[in-house]
This record gives structure tokens, C-alpha cells and sequence, in this order.
């Protein structure tokens, strides 16, 4: 049996409030203690603290506590009539809303007291700003890869995400070449002396014509005419522009796999008309004086910029991806680069995967260029991903990049509903699926 000892007096459990009149009953509450045994508890709320407390009526019966002095008698109202559970949350209401009270008074307190010590302040006055000197030697960098001279892309086989051929590559060229005449003046406006060009041609300037199986059906130029006809354009169209934009233009170039003439193997890596397309600029431009190419004879290449800092030119398909951008083959390929060289590589340079990226390092980046092409029906219809036209223009010092641009070519493709709702193209024109 539960024994329940016997108190003297009625004390708040939080106060120490022992006063008769300072405390009203608020009703009883069973509560089953252990070994199941149900005891009821008489439940006060204390007017000096506003809380609840409770004792076991068979402790408190003897002290007849029910009988109060008149002068303190408590009439009780709507809200004390109410359910036990219904009192206890509204002492709980209370109690949190004293707290608040408290806290935004002394909230208030706090903010007055800052306020009279800014006062005290004297005024803050922006300090002075002094740039000496000049600005230091800073190069402009375009990375340029993915023309694809002489595919052919039709709207219809890709669903109108893509399109690609002769003429659009003459526009996005323009485009790009308009785009860096635009950022150099804002840069030069700035008061950056931008002098000196570099050009990382990044490979596949070329279609091909025997890369993969059934190429012949995605030409819109045969392989003579990609190189001496429209690589010549590239000529007219980006290289004699910046040829006078700039007072020092370098031009590095290293191959791709759409210019190789057959598969690996069966021809010598630098049987590439990549390195055609090259040596027919380099023989078309000898009388600039102030334009100089540099041919690597090796799929990379690699060069000094600034003292310390290193840049390394790679084409990219030896990072091998699966439906998409392979960032851990690219890792791979720059860790993998620096063993091989023995040289800490600051910035990498690839094209191929026509997905621009940029990975930081902690001394450089990894820079992925996008393409001239865009979408193609490998990208599309097996890949299902299509990159809007782009290549990739910055500004580098010493210290590294001061800033950059992916320079787009072209709007973002949208997909609109035709009269009949649907989006993607059909099989024949006037076709409304009916």
C-alpha cells in the first residue's frame, strides 16, 4: 500500500509562497503513480508566481483546506470552471507571455543603451582609397574549341532543340568576334591596358569524314572544302579582327579526334587535318608580324604564362564520360598530366565534351570549353542533353583570372505547342498527329 505522508502547510513549489489568500484551488487531477495505483492530486495556482502546483489531497486533507478566510473567498469564473487540462494550458499561456514581456523589454533596454553609446561616437568617414602605379601586365584569354566545320544538324532530327551548318557557323562567329570587341572596350574603359591576346585552339576545328560510321549523312561540306574554304573564313571572320584589336596576338593550337583520318592505330597521330587546317593558317597569316602560332606536335601542351603559373592544352577525349560531363575523368586526366610531367599544372585547358565547366583548384581552375556546334543528333537523340553555343573569354594576371564570360551565340532553344499541342517535330510537314 502507498503511505502518503502528511504536510503542515500549503507551499508553492516555485515561490515558497505560503500565504492562504495568495493561492486558489483549481481543481484535482488523478494521476497513476507506480505499481498502479491512482492518486488524486489538488492543483493551486499561486497568484505571486502565476503557477500551478500540487500536492495529494491525503496530504493536505487534514489542514481543511477548503475553508478559507470569507475576506479571501474566491469566486470562481467562466475560465476557472473550466476543464483541468484547459486551465493547465492557459497558465502555461500566461507564463510564456510574461516571458515574452520580459525579453522585448529587455530587448528594448538594449537597443537604447546602443543608441546612446553611437551617439558618443564620432562620425564614421569612409577612409581614402589611393591605387599607385598602374595596373599590372594582364593578357585576354580565349579559349576556342567544337567548330565542327562541315557538320550539318537539321532542326527536324534533333526536335528544333539544335541546328547546325555552314551559315550558322559564319553567324556564331561573328557573333563571338562582335562579343570580344564589346568586352575589351568595357575592360579598357576600366582602365585595363589590355594588350596582348591569347588564343587556345582547343581542337576539332574540322568535321571529319571517316570519324564514325555513316558520317557522310551529317556533312554539310566535304573535308577539302572544311579546311582550305571555311577554315579560311575563320581567318577573315576571327583572326584578322583580333589581329587588330590587339597589339601581340599568340595562337596555340593542338588537335582533336574529328580531324584524325581513320582510327587509332591505323594511322599516325599526326595524320589530322586539324594540323592542316593549322599549317594553312600559319602559311596564310606569315606576314603578320605581331600574330604567332605555336603547333604542338603532342596531343597536350603545355606553356608558362606568368613565372609560376602554368597552363596546360588538352583536347579532352582522353577523360572518359558516360551521359554527361565526366568531372572525375578530367580530375584524373589533370592529376595523371602532372605525374606524367613532373610539373604542377595551374590551369587546364579541354574541349571535346561541349559542356562548359569550370572546376577550381587551390592555386588554379579546370576549365571545360563549350562549342560552336551546340546540339548535335548524337547529343540529343542519345546523350539527351544539348549545350546553347558558346565559348569561353577571360582575363588573367599574375595572381589569375580577373574575369570572365562564357559569350553566348546563340538563344536558348525552346520547345512551343503547334496547333495541335505538340512540341517536337513530326515525321511529315503538316502532319498533326490526327
Amino acid at each position: 500500500m502507498l503511505k502518503i505522508e502528511k504536510i503542515n502547510v500549503i507551499v508553492c513549489k516555485h515561490c515558497g509562497n505560503d500565504e492562504p489568500s495568495e493561492y486558489h484551488r483549481m481543481g484535482t487531477q488523478p494521476v497513476k503513480r507506480k505499481g498502479g495505483i491512482t492518486v488524486r492530486y489538488q492543483v493551486f495556482q499561486c497568484k505571486k508566481c502565476d503557477r500551478l502546483f500540487s500536492f495529494p489531497i491525503e496530504a493536505i486533507e487534514h489542514l481543511d483546506y477548503k475553508k478559507q478566510d470569507p475576506s479571501h473567498v474566491h469566486k470562481e469564473t467562466k475560465e476557472e470552471k473550466e476543464p483541468l487540462n484547459v486551465k493547465i494550458l492557459r497558465s502555461k499561456i500566461t507564463q510564456l507571455e510574461t516571458a515574452l514581456d520580459k525579453a522585448n523589454a529587455f530587448q528594448e533596454i538594449i537597443i537604447e543603451a546602443v543608441k546612446d553609446e553611437v551617439k558618443a561616437l564620432p562620425p564614421i568617414k569612409p577612409p581614402v582609397i589611393e591605387i599607385k602605379g598602374k595596373y599590372c601586365e594582364e593578357y585576354a584569354v580565349l579559349d576556342f574549341s567544337d567548330v565542327q566545320i562541315g557538320s550539318l544538324v537539321t532542326s527536324k532530327e534533333v526536335s528544333g532543340l539544335a541546328q547546325y551548318g555552314k551559315d550558322d557557323m559564319r553567324k556564331r562567329i561573328k557573333e563571338l568576334t562582335k562579343s570580344i570587341y564589346s568586352i575589351v572596350n568595357i575592360q579598357r574603359v576600366g582602365g585595363v591596358p589590355l594588350k596582348k591576346l591569347k588564343i587556345h585552339v582547343l581542337g576539332d576545328i574540322v568535321q571529319g569524314e571517316n570519324v564514325y560510321h555513316g558520317q557522310g549523312f551529317k556533312l554539310d561540306a566535304l573535308l577539302l572544302e572544311q579546311v582550305f574554304e571555311l577554315g579560311a573564313e575563320l581567318i577573315e571572320l576571327l583572326f584578322m579582327p583580333m589581329a587588330e584589336l590587339f597589339e601581340d596576338v599568340e595562337i596555340f593550337c593542338i588537335p582533336g579526334n574529328h580531324g584524325s583520318q581513320g582510327k587509332q592505330g591505323d594511322v599516325s597521330r599526326n595524320t589530322n587535318w586539324d594540323y592542316v587546317t593549322y599549317i594553312f593558317w600559319k602559311t596564310l597569316m606569315q606576314e603578320i608580324k605581331h600574330v604567332k602560332f605555336h603547333i604542338s606536335a603532342a596531343p597536350f601542351l603545355l606553356y608558362e604564362m606568368f613565372p609560376d603559373q602554368i597552363h596546360c592544352l588538352i583536347h579532352g577525349q582522353q577523360a572518359r564520360g558516360w551521359m554527361g560531363m565526366p568531372y572525375y575523368g578530367i580530375d584524373r586526366m589533370h592529376r595523371r598530366l602532372m605525374a606524367l610531367t613532373g610539373v604542377y599544372i595551374s590551369f587546364l585547358h579541354h574541349g571535346h565534351h561541349h559542356q562548359p565547366s569550370i572546376q577550381d583548384t587551390h592555386i588554379g581552375k579546370k576549365i571545360g570549353n563549350g562549342s560552336i556546334e551546340g546540339g548535335s543528333d548524337y547529343s540529343v537523340n542519345d546523350l539527351l542533353t544539348a549545350n546553347t553555343p558558346q565559348q569561353f573569354f577571360f582575363g588573367i594576371n599574375e595572381k589569375g583570372m580577373t574575369w570572365e564570360y562564357w559569350i553566348k551565340l546563340e538563344d536558348y532553344r525552346r520547345l512551343h505547342p503547334g496547333d495541335s499541342g505538340i512540341l517536337t517535330t513530326l515525321m511529315f510537314e503538316g502532319d498533326k498527329n490526327e
